[in-house]
């Protein structure tokens, strides 16, 4: 477990190294090694739980006795990491779970107004694919308006 507690408090510094030498890819970089941090911190968890640790303490830097630079683990502190791990280093994550879903969504309206259609007989249908799916789901009912009138007057 302390190997892995160290590699999962070193790795954010790691990541932030090879951020700094590749600006171009920075929020996939990123993205990447706070989600490694995030399954490093789940682990350590999960560990600590399962040994039934109370609270350990790592000096890394010492001189004879005395510490300079340690890390104390707990359930607390442990807890937190991993809120602040996930909760703010994973926004590029959560923003692509966000359009992904927004997308279904949109799939789903599409098809629920081609049956509305197709029950009253307007004549109107759309075709249910990425594109009409990710205009739906972004841009919500006038989206969908938008692509009913496209389909009516403009095809």
């Amino acid at each position: 477990m302390e190997r892995l507690a160290l590699i999962t408090i070193i790795l954010p510094f790691v990541g932030a190294f090879i951020v700094g030498l590749n600006k171009k890819h920075f929020a996939q970089i990123a993205t990447v090694f706070a989600a490694l941090a995030t399954l490093g911190t789940m682990l350590v968890a999960g560990q600590w739980f399962a040994d039934g640790h109370q609270s350990v303490t790592y000096d890394i830097v010492a001189f004879d006795k005395t510490a300079i630079f340690g890390v104390t683990l707990d359930a607390v502190s442990t807890l937190i990491a991993f809120a602040v791990v996930a909760f703010t280093l994973l926004k590029p994550v959560r923003i692509a779970l966000k359009v992904i879903l927004n997308c279904v969504l949109g799939a789903g309206a599409i098809i629920v107004s081609n049956a509305f259609f197709g029950f009253i007989g307007a004549g109107i249908s759309l075709g249910v694919n990425v594109l009409n799916s990710a205009i739906v789901g972004l841009l919500g009912v006038p989206g969908l308006f938008a692509l009913i009138v496209i389909n009516k007057f403009f095809l």
